[in-house]
């Protein structure tokens, strides 16, 4: 192409005097190319020489990058429970279409290690955690809360008289907790705190599970009215 047309970027070629080498240069505008030198093996910025040859290198204008095919996110919850308070009849707990004690880790969300819960009921959690913490400087103390159909057998194994039947429990839908660290007494200020605010974030304790219940367990809170 013409010297006149040169741009920025262009590879310039010429002839090295006397030889059939070339060198070839990079065009950096005014006046100047970097030029690799064919003949001294060095690389320099000298003048545009007399052009034996100038090329324009051009690419293709990229192509946008699709965006990843994202599956849909399976469904993590299924309707509300009835909240505690609200006069609506117990439900049970089922939920997304799995059996209970057999919900795939992945739809579950974290408490604290190892602890997990549907997610919903997990957010209420940690929000009530939060405010227990506020008032007591630690966390909520809890030793259960999803429990696997195996974890069902095992403890209904050693506890019969205090475990519900393997595939019927609430923690098998990952919609209840065992607590600990003065909740797991009754008549303690941890528990007075529990029974005064747990209902704020959904939580409760089923009638069975309350002093003078079927079963007392100061421990056992679940996530809404469940049957």
């Amino acid at each position: 192409m013409p010297r006149g047309q040169l741009q920025v970027g262009d590879l310039v070629f010429s002839t090295v005097g006397g030889t059939t080498l070339d060198d070839v240069g990079i065009y950096v505008g005014g006046s100047s190319v970097l030029s690799a030198s064919a003949d001294r093996w060095q690389v320099a910025v000298r003048e545009v020489p007399d052009l034996r040859a100038a090329v324009r290198v051009t690419v293709p204008a990229d192509s946008p990058t699709p965006l990843p095919v994202t599956a849909p996110t399976p469904a993590t919850c299924s309707a509300p429970v009835p909240a505690p308070g609200s006069g609506q009849a117990p439900v049970s707990g089922a939920w997304g279409g799995f059996t209970n004690g057999e919900i795939p880790r992945d739809q579950l969300c974290s408490i604290g290690y190892p602890h997990r819960l549907r997610c919903d009921a997990a957010a209420a959690y940690s929000a009530m955690s939060a405010a227990y913490q506020a008032t007591f400087g630690a966390p909520l103390c809890i030793t259960d809360s999803y429990r696997s159909l195996g974890a069902q057998v095992d403890v209904h194994h050693r506890k019969p008289r205090i475990t519900a039947i393997p595939g019927t429990s609430n923690h098998g839908w990952a919609l209840a907790v065992d607590l600990c660290g003065g909740i797991n007494r009754f008549g303690t200020v941890q528990t007075a705190w529990m029974q005064a605010n747990a209902g704020r974030w959904g939580w409760m304790q089923p009638d069975w599970a309350r002093a003078g219940g079927s079963n007392p367990e100061p421990w056992h809170w679940e996530y809404g009215s469940l049957t």
